[in-house]
């Protein structure tokens, strides 16, 4: 499976956003680089840093968007609870001793990640830019 890479096309418009979301990309390429490895504890540790970082990235995006009074925060909010259940299903499987999950988490995240931001994050990019929000 190949690296998931930032263009610009995957750019919402603001900054601190898309420095994000090429965080995000970096850390969904370190897992699956670390799944075809043999050191569980790595992959773990890089699986772990990658739920974190997801909180961390959905947490400033809510607040964001909250603070400039984004009309579509709610179902902002609730894609990205449904997205936290399914990440930590995932995490419960790896946990359980499923190693074959993390390529199919890496998989996961990647669509996941172009989709959201190509349409979601595009949303409220534009909504954002327009109340002066760069």
């Amino acid at each position: 499976m190949s690296d998931l890479v930032w263009t610009q096309d995957l750019s919402v418009g603001i900054e601190a956003i898309d420095r994000q979301h090429r965080m995000l990309i970096d850390a969904i390429n370190d897992l699956q680089a670390s799944a075809g490895g043999t050191n569980r504890l790595l992959t773990s540790t890089v699986l772990k840093k990658l739920v974190a970082y997801v909180t961390l990235h959905f947490t400033f995006e809510e607040a964001l968007m909250q603070c400039h009074s984004y009309d579509g925060l709610s179902e902002h909010r609730h894609d990205h609870g449904h997205f936290r259940n399914q990440i930590a299903g995932f995490q419960r499987r790896y946990e359980g001793g499923d190693s074959s999950v993390v390529n199919e988490l890496a998989a996961f995240l990647k669509a996941w990640l172009r989709d959201h931001i190509m349409v979601e994050d595009k949303r409220y990019g534009i909504d954002l830019r327009a109340k002066g929000v760069c």
